[in-house]
C-alpha cells in the first residue's frame, strides 16, 4: 500500500483522521469483484477503480459515497463524466459491507446482500489499480478489503458478492501494516453533476420578488445550459425537455425563496431529479434535491459535502416514454425552510429544513434511466406566490 496525506493503518484498519488516499498497486485489471467494509466519516468516501497513468493521460472510475446516495464518475485525462448513481443508506459509526462488481463497463454496487445501484459505461476504461480515500473531512475507515479478478465474459447476473461461475480467482487482502512507497499522481475527483460556469454564455439573471417566469421550450433556449443527457426534443405537436441519465438542464436564473415552481413531468424509467435553490461547486454544493423514483419521492438536503434525506413518501407515477407516457402536474414550493411538493393537485410531501438554503439556480434532470420529460414550467417568486401547474 502507498499511503498519502491523512491515510494511516492502525490496529489492522485503514483510517483517515484527515483527508487522504491509499493506493493499492495490485495487478491491473479491468474487471473485478471488490468487497470492503466501510465506515463513513464526516465527509465523503471514495473507491477508485482502474486507476492508471500519469496526468494528463490518467484514468479512473471514482465511486463517491455520500450520506444517502452514491455516484459513479469516469475520469480520463481532462474529461470527467458522471455515469450515474442512486440512493443508498449507510449506517453511521459502523462498518457497512459494500460489494462492487465491474465487468465490460457494467457496475453493480451493493450494500450488504442487496444490489443498490447499477451503472453502465458504454466506453469502458482499460485495466488499472485500486485506490481508497476520503477527499474531505475525516473519520472514515476501510477494512477487510478483498479483490477478485472477474471473468471478462461479462456479468453472471448474480448480486455483488455472490459466487461467480468459472475458475476460482486470486484474492488480495488488506495487510495490517502499510508498504511504503511514492504517491501516485492521479487524484480522485468528487462525482456530482457539474454546475455550468456563470461566465460562459449569457450571465445568470437574478429574479426580483413577484416575478413570474415561464418556459415551454417552443422558442429559443438561450437561458438554459444542457449537460450530458439533457436536450430539447420534439414530443407530439410540441417540444419538451427530455433527460436521460446522467443528464441535467440548468435554468440560467437565480431565485430566492419563497418561490413556487410548477411544471408538467413525464416519468420515464429510473430516477428523475429536480434541484432547487442550488449554489456552490461540487462537492460543496448547497441545494435541495427532489428525487422521483419508481414508487417513491424523497427530499435530499445537500450542504458542505454531505447529503441528508429530510423527507420522503410513497408515490406511484405512471411511467412511459415520450411517445406514450402520461404527463403529471407538479408544484413545488420553498419558503422559510419548508419545502412542499404536490402531484396532480394532491400534496404528497412536506419537509422542514432548520437551515434553509439561500438563493440559487434550478435544474431538471435524470440521474438514472431515461425519458424523463419536463414542460410548461412556471416560476412565481415572492411570499404571495400561488403558481399552479398547467
Amino acid at each position: 500500500w502507498e499511503l498519502m496525506e491523512g491515510a494511516s493503518v492502525a490496529n489492522g484498519v485503514l483510517t483517515f483522521p484527515s483527508p487522504g488516499h491509499a493506493f493499492w498497486p495490485i495487478p491491473p485489471t479491468a474487471g473485478l469483484m471488490l468487497t470492503v467494509q466501510y465506515r463513513p466519516g464526516t465527509g465523503p468516501g471514495v473507491i477508485s477503480l482502474c486507476v492508471a497513468g500519469e496526468p494528463p493521460l490518467d484514468q479512473a472510475y471514482d465511486l463517491l459515497f455520500l450520506p444517502g446516495e452514491m455516484t459513479v464518475v469516469r475520469r480520463q485525462g481532462q474529461q470527467v463524466q458522471e455515469l450515474g448513481g442512486g440512493i443508498i443508506q449507510l449506517q453511521p459509526n459502523t462498518f457497512n459491507v459494500l460489494s462492487i462488481s465491474l465487468s465490460n463497463g457494467q457496475f453493480q454496487i451493493g450494500v450488504g446482500s442487496q444490489v443498490a445501484v447499477q451503472v453502465t459505461d458504454p466506453q469502458p476504461l482499460g485495466p488499472g489499480a485500486v485506490m481508497l480515500g476520503c477527499p474531505e473531512g475525516g473519520g472514515g475507515a476501510f477494512d477487510n478489503v478483498t479483490v477478485a479478478a472477474a471473468s471478462p465474459a461479462g456479468h453472471s447476473g448474480a448480486a455483488p458478492g455472490a459466487a461467480q461461475p468459472g475458475p476460482q480467482p486470486v484474492v488480495h487482502t488488506l495487510p495490517t501494516q502499510p508498504v511504503p512507497g511514492q504517491a501516485p499522481a492521479p487524484q480522485p475527483v468528487p462525482g456530482q453533476t457539474p454546475i455550468p460556469e456563470q461566465s460562459q454564455g449569457q450571465p445568470w439573471t437574478q429574479q426580483p420578488t413577484g416575478a413570474v417566469l415561464s418556459e415551454n421550450f417552443e422558442g429559443q433556449t438561450a437561458n438554459w445550459d444542457f449537460v450530458e443527457g439533457a436536450a430539447v426534443q420534439q414530443v407530439g405537436q410540441g417540444r419538451a425537455l427530455i433527460c436521460s441519465g446522467p443528464g441535467h438542464a440548468f435554468w440560467r436564473i437565480e431565485v430566492t425563496p419563497p418561490f413556487t415552481l410548477s411544471l408538467r413531468h413525464l416519468h420515464g424509467q429510473g430516477m428523475a431529479e429536480l434541484v432547487l435553490a442550488g449554489s456552490g461547486e461540487p462537492p460543496n454544493v448547497n441545494e435541495y434535491r427532489v428525487h422521483l423514483g419508481q414508487g417513491e419521492i424523497e427530499m435530499i438536503r445537500a450542504f458542505g459535502g454531505q447529503a441528508h434525506r429530510i423527507g420522503g413518501a410513497a408515490l406511484n407515477l405512471a411511467a412511459g416514454g415520450a411517445a406514450t407516457g402520461q404527463w403529471h402536474n407538479l408544484a413545488l414550493s420553498v419558503s422559510g425552510g419548508q419545502v412542499q411538493v404536490a402531484v396532480n393537485g394532491q400534496n404528497v410531501l412536506s419537509a422542514h429544513d432548520p437551515n434553509p438554503a439561500p438563493s440559487g439556480f434550478i435544474a431538471f434532470g435524470c440521474i438514472q434511466g431515461g425519458q424523463m420529460g419536463y414542460d410548461d414550467i412556471s416560476l412565481a417568486q415572492g411570499g404571495g406566490a400561488t403558481a399552479r401547474p398547467h
